[in-house]
């Protein structure tokens, strides 16, 4: 089968965005690295200029294995400091001062220039044939590995399920190691040390991982990420998702956190299949690390929360 990522400089990725610039409180920065993800990104340029993670804003994670480049903010005055900082394998370029934070889903999407490699010519024949010459490729949206792999669907139940030992045993972060050293049963104070926007995300995760069922036993135009104010407009999706959740011993009103404050598990609608555009094979030669292998390059731009994994897994179907 193909292989992706077997380095960082295979998997490029561009944000679609065009930060405006204006007087204000806030820095925005351009942020290219290899190897780092977003968070890991956010923590690192955080402890260079001492404050606070939750200080940088952003407008959507990117892979860690990996060559991204994104945008962000900081809260201050930090021109001069960013340019002073020097970390291996991330690069930082001022931009200019704004009056808002770079939020999560400011960004159009994200532009991609991937290598795929150990292709048999079986598979180069079916991945030509499937693009053709298409410019535009529809494909079903799935939330890719990067959202549901690992831990994050474990971590996000167990949150839901008020099962917050449970979820600090799958979470491997060091400052919710220190805070256990420090208050060895408080694992809900654990989980709260953490920024808002990471725990977001395991809520989000299990969310996806619903959401991902519903859009393969279904070919409903919108599928709704489910949560506390979701209202069900198809019975065949409320089946499946109301099937998960008892399975999992939950409730939509599970996902109010009164536990956590101003984390939002609303619920929304997302459109089951998307566009992948501006698709260009750049070219196949041989791949020299596969022996007896091809490698394609291939560009294309996504819209913001689809992955580029799941597209390129389209193509191979």
């Amino acid at each position: 089968m193909y292989k992706l990522k077997h380095l960082a400089e295979d998997f490029v990725v561009e944000e679609i965005f065009e930060p405006r610039t204006r007087e204000g409180g806030y820095t925005y920065f351009s942020v290219r690295k290899r190897n780092y993800g977003t968070l890991d990104a956010v923590r690192k340029i955080a402890n260079a200029l001492r404050v606070p993670a939750r200080k940088i804003g952003f407008a959507g994670a990117k892979d860690k294995r990996a060559v991204t480049t994104q945008y962000m903010s900081v809260l201050g005055d930090f021109q001069e400091k960013l340019k002073k900082i020097n970390i291996s394998d991330i690069e930082l370029k001022v931009i200019g001062t704004s009056d808002a934070p770079i939020s999560l889903g400011v960004h159009e999407g994200n532009r991609f220039r991937v290598t795929i490699r150990n292709l048999d010519p079986k598979y180069v024949e079916k991945f030509k044939k499937k693009i053709g010459r298409k410019k535009n490729i529809i494909f079903v949206n799935y939330f890719g590995e990067q959202r549901v792999s690992k831990n994050n669907v474990p971590v996000g139940r167990f949150l839901l399920q008020r099962k917050f030992k449970e979820a600090v045993e799958l979470i491997n972060e060091q400052e919710v190691a220190d805070y256990l050293k420090e208050h060895p049963t408080d694992y809900l104070g654990a989980i709260k040390v953490q920024p808002k926007r990471i725990i977001s995300f395991y809520l989000h995760a299990y969310q996806s991982h619903i959401w991902n069922e519903c859009a393969r036993q279904t070919k409903a135009e919108e599928i709704p990420i489910v949560g506390y104010a979701t209202r069900f407009r198809n019975k065949r999706i409320e089946e499946i998702a109301m099937h998960i959740l008892k399975s999992d011993h939950l409730e939509l009103r599970d996902f109010i956190m009164r536990e956590i404050p101003n984390i939002f598990t609303e619920g929304e609608i997302r459109q089951r299949k998307v566009l992948a555009k501006n698709v260009k094979i750049e070219e196949i030669v041989e791949d020299e690390f596969f022996k007896d292998k091809n490698k394609a390059i291939l560009t294309f731009s996504l819209p913001k929360s689809s992955y580029a994994t799941v597209f390129i897994a389209s193509l191979f179907e």
